[in-house]
């Protein structure tokens, strides 16, 4: 079977892309000498992604339509400081800008729902912190894209995450002397 006559031609491939405007809004409070929450709503303009097109080597263009619409994302989070171990603990609700037409493969776009905590301490000159994510089992997304490839492209797409981390940084502490 011959695939390369259904390729592209080889050289190089141009594109543009409007990313989109956001803007957040973030409001926090020290509730006690321990405890402090905050809260942040972002904004995302995404209707500015119309389509991705990118311009192939023998000049014609090959686009797909995205249509994706605004979203804004909710986070809440909360610090608890007792005798330098501090705990934290968020959410976040992110939702999905792509719509069922113009879902496909190439990006998983679902509501997603995250918790998140950590710990972190100083020790000495050390400080160190260890957080996790993990995306709550929310469901699967169904897509009937009309757009993107004959046949029709059927799926259903699920996501699954679980992140860990571990930073260890360390402070210097110069010469107090030489830097007067």
């Amino acid at each position: 079977i011959d695939y390369r006559s259904a390729l592209p031609p080889d050289g190089d491939i141009s594109g543009e892309i409007t990313l989109p405007l956001g803007a957040d809004f973030s409001i926090g409070s020290q509730w006690s000498e321990n405890l402090h929450l905050g809260a942040t709503l972002s904004y995302t303009h995404w209707e500015s992604y119309q389509e991705l097109a990118f311009v192939l080597p023998d000049g014609s263009t090959s686009a797909s339509p995205k249509d994706w619409h605004n979203t804004i994302t909710v986070r809440l989070g909360a610090e608890f400081d007792h005798d330098g171990i501090v705990a934290r603990a968020g959410y976040m609700k992110d939702g999905s800008p792509i719509p069922e037409d113009t879902l496909d493969a190439t990006l998983t776009g679902m509501d997603r729902h995250y918790v998140t905590a950590g710990l972190g301490m100083g020790i000495g000159d050390m400080d160190v912190h260890f957080s996790v994510l993990y995306k709550l089992p929310m469901g699967s997304r169904s897509a009937g894209t009309r757009y993107t490839y004959a046949p029709v492209n059927k799926a259903d797409y699920t996501l699954d995450i679980l992140m860990a981390s571990l930073a260890v940084s360390y402070r210097s502490v110069g010469d107090e002397e030489a830097a007067e």
